[in-house]
């Protein structure tokens, strides 16, 4: 990369990943600041640049743009899950956190995907799997049925099809256990 920048928010191979390790990075009007956290002061920093997925472009990291869940984010429309775009058609607006009579989960859904945040790394979420192009992730975890998917608890999520377990790493067939399960409110 040949461009000047105070901070890399990421890179193609994702060196940069953790860089702010030991400090906050906030944004205000008048642009992007470090806070100390030790001491809580406040120290500008200039411009943040970060690679938009759509363009393949490097361009500075525009804060409207950008919502952060956890240990995950949109930008411009994108779902990002670490660092690496998420390719499948997310409708990042309609993104939540999926609760079922009062429990939150876990789990983002836009009504369409459900999308495991709790684990930081793609190589301990079994929710993605590496994308065609390069760095990149496709969701791998099954299309659940909406009507009866509800909370167990944050980690675990079931429907009529599947158990979905995100502590285990491990989504779970409910025909293939050979016992019925049934849940009670």
């Amino acid at each position: 990369m040949k461009k000047k920048a105070t901070y890399i928010f990421f890179e193609d191979v994702y060196e940069y990943k953790y860089i702010y390790l030991e400090d906050f990075l906030v944004w205000v009007n008048n642009g992007f600041y470090k806070v100390n956290i030790s001491n809580f002061e406040m120290e500008p920093i200039g411009n943040i640049w970060i690679k938009n997925y759509d363009t393949k472009e490097y361009e500075i990291l525009d804060p409207t743009q950008y919502t952060l869940y956890k240990n995950s984010f949109v930008y411009k429309g994108r779902f990002y899950f670490d660092y690496k775009p998420v390719i499948n058609d997310i409708d990042v607006d309609k993104l939540e956190y999926f609760s079922y009579n009062g429990n939150t989960s876990d789990y983002l859904t836009d009504g369409k995907y459900l999308l495991y945040t709790n684990i930081c790394s793609i190589n301990n979420n079994f929710s993605y799997s590496e994308g065609k192009e390069p760095n990149t992730l496709k969701l791998s975890i099954p299309q659940p049925d909406f009507n009866t998917l509800s909370v167990i608890n944050e980690e675990i999520l079931i429907d009529k099809n599947y158990i979905y377990n995100g502590k285990d790493q491990i989504v779970i067939p409910r025909n293939k256990l050979g016992f019925p399960v049934i849940i009670y409110n």
